[in-house]
């Protein structure tokens, strides 16, 4: 799946922007058509000291291996979404999520879904 470098910025700066939280990419018909931005605010710090954030620079390493596994992620997937968790301002897992289309299930239970 090709993203296109606006896009991209924009995925990015929402999650540099997210202390806590998930960034979800949502997939259809194989298009980035959404991305939806859940942040959670602490009351409590999980770290004692000054949270390290993703870097800015678009040639920095860090960024270029976040593309990576985005990409790889999001690689052959027609339907579902990617959510990117983010914990102390640090990603901590990408999930990958299918989902797939089933065609026409009527009279295999029934009278269909």
């Amino acid at each position: 799946m090709e993203i296109a470098k606006s896009v991209w910025q924009i995925i990015e700066t929402e999650i540099q922007g997210i202390g806590h939280g998930t960034v979800t990419l949502i997939v259809q018909d194989g298009r980035l058509i959404q991305i939806d931005k859940t942040e959670k605010i602490r009351l409590v710090s999980d770290s004692p000291g000054k949270a390290r954030k993703i870097a800015k620079s678009s040639e920095d390493p860090q960024l270029t291996n976040l593309r990576l596994r985005i990409g790889k992620a999001l690689a052959e997937l027609q339907y579902g979404q990617i959510v990117i968790v983010i914990k102390n301002h640090q990603i901590t897992q990408i999930e990958r999520l299918e989902k797939y289309r089933v065609g026409a299930m009527e009279g295999l239970f029934g009278e269909g879904i």
